[in-house]
């Protein structure tokens, strides 16, 4: 088992984050959208983008809050957030203004450094269905109370290398780490097949492509083991895999009884 660190250095004040990894084999190069304080960022999921990761640095102590809303009244928003090595902070559905909006309202930051967010809706977040969205639905997210990212900034955070064709590579999902963070190359055309398997859990995998579009889920395709079947990469690069536990929102109550972890495997094979 590994979680490696690595050291990554964000590129522009407030427009992508580029990652490189610190070894030849691990010649990653994935782009997320860096949000500043105060900042509105405007996107759109669709049937093809069941949500998107975004990161942003903070300190510990600060008070933030993250506001997803959405043009359209009927569009079931919700919103995860998620620190450098695997931990869910804050999870909500419904921001209580009586909307389907989501906001995490005044979370204190446990730690100075990078966190994630994961902007998406409640059929592929809690129902794990990557059927509902048949039309493009356009959303604004904000964050309020972070440090602005600045030039030069350096982030750290923890993830592991995979290859294409790696079989039964290990991983871990615990209650302070329930998400494991894997980085793979890619090549556009390719048609790839992710598969995890557990005998202590039920599990979960997210794919994102390079710039945090969830482009695929997966909870159960034999028995309580998870596999992301035949994806065709829309572009050559780095690819995000989240490999966790099916329960992995109610870490955040502290004393759940749903969520399990334990050990996996996890493969990486081309179709």
């Amino acid at each position: 088992m590994f979680h490696k660190l690595t050291r990554c250095l964000l590129i522009g004040a407030f427009t992508l984050l580029a990652v490189w990894g610190v070894s030849a084999q691990d010649d990653f190069d994935l782009m997320l959208y860096a949000i500043s304080d105060g900042e509105t960022i405007e996107d759109t999921l669709s049937e093809d983008v069941l949500g998107r990761l975004y990161a942003f640095n903070g300190e510990a102590g600060e008070e933030v809050t993250i506001t997803m809303t959405a043009d359209d009244d009927a569009f079931d928003t919700y919103l995860v957030l998620l620190g450098e090595a695997g931990g869910v902070f804050a999870v909500n559905d419904d921001g209580g203004d009586g909307t389907l909006n989501s906001e995490i309202d005044d979370f204190e930051l446990p730690y100075s450094g990078t966190y994630f967010v994961l902007a998406s809706t409640y059929s592929a977040i809690a129902l794990r269905d990557d059927s509902g969205l048949d039309d493009d639905y356009d959303f604004e997210l904000t964050i309020e109370g972070a440090d602005d990212v600045d030039d030069e900034t350096v982030i750290e955070y923890f993830y592991g290398p995979l290859s294409i064709g790696d079989s039964n590579v290990e991983g871990y999902s615990n209650r302070s780490e329930p998400i494991f963070y894997w980085l793979f190359n890619g090549e556009e055309g390719q048609d790839v097949t992710v598969t995890m398997v557990s005998d202590d859990f039920d599990t979960l995998l997210y794919l994102f492509d390079g710039s945090g579009a969830l482009l695929a889920i997966n909870d159960d395709a034999d028995g309580s083991n998870s596999q992301i079947e035949g994806v065709t990469l829309p572009d050559d690069g780095t690819y995000l895999i989240f490999a966790t536990d099916l329960y992995y929102k109610f870490v955040v109550d502290g004393d759940s009884t749903l969520f399990d972890g334990g050990d996996f495997e996890i493969s990486l094979e081309e179709d």
